[in-house]
């Protein structure tokens, strides 16, 4: 007979859900927050339009003077996610992965938890705690970690199982999820995720488990099937590694950028009032000096409660086990503040590929839902007396308790501390609004803290039966996690994504051919895939001003081919690039630009000023964006007879923006060319390209020369 589904916790999923993501569903808005809309979004929308034309998209020509997209695997061409890109139009359709994954991790998190024994309730604690904790949530703004991270508890599941029945069919299963979640993206945070399913298997934490020896060579038999399964996508993604920066040695510097700031703890805490700026959405009140990449690692204060009762879990082991992954994660998330990092990145050469140290606060994220589901149910076998939980809400009560009353008692005190220890930090821009808004949040906590111990003891009375007492506390969890992080995800008018901005139409009306010239949105002066940031203008206002100026990435929504972007993971190429951009401004960026095949120029900053020879052709009416035409950039191919080599295509690119080569007789060259015969019958002064056919992944010129010569294409090589 078939199990019915449980309604309950389905419904309290599929509400929390909704909750978060409102106005996307039913609200004509789309997900618009930092990667979303210049990076995502675009990468998103190419591979829809490629899917709708019936076209396999190995190479992206529209962003940063063209590359591989297949290659790139973040884009997940063969994720089976992406087939919903056909079902909807687009921005929807992507809308609607970001979302579901939401359902996707939540429903795994309950089927987990209760295979491993957990109550319904409590196993419907747990899923929440994930898909509404900080973690989860910050990464949707990534969607490779989202459709990662997102089959976790299917992992974690398929093994048990596995483990279990020890059945061919259960370790295929295993191994096709393992391939799955590879396809979406992330497979950083996916060794860290097969990591810890192998180590719970081989301490023997589940209700059966076979030898270590025949795990581990199950686990690897279902490695080598999972790796031929995705051999058609790893295969170019490995080559497209060993081209990219990441090939590179790697700096403690470069690793360690998204490093978890020590400042950034309280926030484990107290979550940052997202909420308070324009547009809902500000990043201007965190505790951090820059930016995290993680918006927020806040768990929920009632969450914090059942985890420490689930330290004290039947099964000691299991419960230690989590324990000391979320500290463990906590000391590599802070990267170069941490010392534990440092030692490991020094003497263990493979970790120095982990990028963004941040990302270890995954450790933390998947054992919440297991310790707190522990605790809810180590809760309801109290009984009468209430027990630890109640204490733990009283010690948690008090300590939020004094915190607001100081910042009552106090409004000053946050300016104080941020003159004497904490200079820098953001929400030190204006510390009496920052303590306005983190004592309301406290006041907010301190309420779901002392409803909790009440509901606690109104079961432990007798007044409440233990049910009731359980899903009124799920929903007090999921209430303190939905008002904290309903910001987080940012949505605009889905409209931004299909209306041509302003410096798309402008370029419309000017009838050019778009695929024979490129487009340029971002100051010279920003690094790679940066977006326009002007003085006074945060987060949001900052993006639409991008989208309006159609910066990285945003051209190839609308049909521009573009010079600046970024399309996954960075190429040695596009870094140089942009490198020799920034790097090259005084000396003369409107060469640079000449250079890159680029005949107009959008600036929404003062740097345009600064560059002669720029024709300005419009003016946005309301906002700070000029656009510029370039004097007599080079075409995107064209025939030449003289050359020159150079080193490596870092010395070749600064060889090029040197005034004494001249652009248009003259390329500077890797190695030397095939000699091409003379012709001497064709009545032709100089080379000359005749035709051109652009299509994504095939160029087609006819040219012809009277003389030995080359023709040079303007997009961007790859091996």
């Amino acid at each position: 007979m078939r199990a019915a589904v449980p309604w309950l916790p389905t419904l309290a999923i599929g509400l929390a859900t909704a909750f978060l993501f409102l106005p996307v569903l039913i609200g004509g808005e789309s997900f618009f927050g930092r990667d979303v809309a210049p990076f995502f979004y675009p990468m998103k929308h190419f591979l829809a339009e490629s899917f709708d034309n019936g076209r396999f998209p190995l190479w992206n020509p529209w962003s940063a003077g063209g590359g591989p997209f297949f290659a790139t695997l973040q884009p997940g061409v063969l994720y089976p996610g992406s087939l919903f890109l056909l079902v909807l139009p687009f921005p929807h359709s992507a809308d609607s992965i970001v979302i579901l994954h939401f359902v996707l991790a939540g429903a795994g998190w309950f089927v987990l938890l209760r295979h491993w024994g957990r109550s319904t309730p409590a196993a419907t604690f747990g899923a929440l705690a994930f898909i509404l904790g900080g973690f989860f949530l910050s990464i949707a703004n990534f969607l490779n970690n989202l459709q990662t991270v997102a089959w976790a508890p299917w992992l974690f599941l398929a093994w048990a199982r596995y483990l279990t029945h020890g059945s061919a069919g259960r370790l295929a299963a295993f191994s096709a999820l393992c391939a799955v979640a590879f396809l979406g993206g992330e497979p950083q945070l996916l060794s860290l995720i097969l990591g810890l399913v192998l180590a719970h298997g081989l301490l023997k934490l589940g209700p059966v488990a076979p030898s270590r020896s025949r795990q581990l060579g199950s686990y690897a038999l279902a490695g080598g099937l999972a790796i031929a399964t995705v051999g058609v996508q790893l295969v170019p993604f490995m080559e497209f590694i060993g081209q990219s920066v990441r090939a590179l040695p790697l700096e403690m510097s470069f690793t360690s950028s998204r490093s978890l700031e020590p400042a950034g703890l309280a926030h484990l805490f107290i979550p940052p009032p997202f909420e308070a700026g324009l547009h809902d959405f500000t990043t201007q009140y965190i505790g951090y000096r820059n930016v995290p990449w993680l918006l927020s690692v806040y768990p929920g204060v009632v969450i914090i409660a059942f985890w420490l009762r689930g330290l004290q879990g039947e099964d000691r082991r299991t419960s230690w086990f989590w324990g000391s992954l979320a500290f463990l994660g906590i000391a590599l998330a802070l990267g170069r503040y941490s010392p534990l990092y440092r030692v490991l990145f020094e003497f263990i050469p493979p970790f120095r590929a982990f990028r963004y140290p941040e990302k270890f606060m995954v450790l933390l994220a998947l054992g919440l839902p297991v310790l707190s589901a522990i605790g809810f149910d180590r809760w309801r076998e109290e009984g009468v007396t209430g027990g630890m939980t109640s204490r733990f809400l009283v010690v948690l009560l008090g300590a939020y308790g004094l915190a607001a009353g100081v910042l009552l008692g106090m409004p000053g005190l946050l300016g104080s501390l941020c003159d004497a220890s904490a200079p820098g930090v953001l929400l030190c821009e204006d510390p009496m609004i920052a303590a306005r808004l983190y004592r309301d949040r406290l006041v907010i906590l301190v309420v779901v803290l002392a409803t909790a111990w009440i509901v606690v003891r109104l079961r432990a009375s007798g007044a409440l039966r233990v049910e009731s007492a359980g899903w009124a506390l799920i929903a007090l969890a999921a209430l303190d996690l939905g008002l904290a992080h309903r910001s987080i995800n940012p949505s605009a008018e889905s409209e931004l994504y299909t209306t041509a901005p302003w410096a798309a139409e402008v370029l419309a009306s000017r009838r050019d051919r778009p695929d024979e010239f490129r487009f340029r949105g971002t100051p010279v002066v920003a690094a790679m895939g940066s977006t326009v940031q002007v003085r006074g203008a945060r987060e949001l206002s900052n993006m639409y001003l991008d989208l309006q100026t159609m910066g990285p990435n945003a051209g190839q929504l609308f049909g521009f081919l573009q010079q600046d972007g970024l399309q996954g993971v960075e190429l040695q190429s596009v870094a140089m690039t942009h490198d020799a951009a920034i790097n090259g401004w005084a000396r003369d960026p409107v060469r640079y630009l000449q250079a890159m095949n680029v005949r107009y120029y959008a600036d929404a900053t003062a740097h345009a000023d600064s560059m002669d020879g720029l024709i300005e052709i419009a003016r946005h009416p309301e906002l700070p964006i000029r656009l510029f035409e370039v004097p007599d950039p080079l075409p995107r191919a064209f025939v030449v007879s003289n050359w020159q080599l150079a080193d490596g295509p870092g010395s070749s690119l600064q060889r090029v923006l040197e005034t004494d080569i001249s652009l248009r007789e003259e390329v500077v060259l890797e190695r030397s060319p095939v000699s091409v015969a003379d012709d001497a019958s064709r009545d032709v002064d100089k080379g000359l390209v005749l035709a051109a056919t652009w299509e994504n992944e095939r160029v087609h010129l006819i040219a012809e020369s009277s003389e030995p010569a080359l023709l040079v294409l303007l997009d961007r090589w790859y091996p």
